[in-house]
């Protein structure tokens, strides 16, 4: 009975883990594509164009903030 228990409890952790990694694969291509469509925007377009310094550093951090933190969190708890 305790066999048994351990082997369901591995598989919600594998099952947990493994969600995990694929949240943060969805989210870091889905800022991946933010990030080139509001960079374009604020290097190229005449009317929401930045001069300011570190606008492009600002908008990576903005947009790659949310999956560093998943990514950090899947390989903490990801089992060696």
């Amino acid at each position: 009975m305790i066999l048994k228990t351990k082997i369901k409890e591995t598989l919600q952790t594998n099952l947990k883990i493994k969600n995990m990694k694929t949240a943060a694969i969805i989210v870091t291509g889905i800022a991946t594509l933010l990030f080139l469509y509001s960079s374009f925007m604020l290097t190229y377009d005449p009317v929401v164009r930045s001069t300011k310094d570190g606008m492009l550093l600002f908008n990576f951090m903005m947009w790659y903030t949310i999956p560093g933190i998943l990514w950090i969190i899947y390989f903490l708890t990801k089992k060696k």
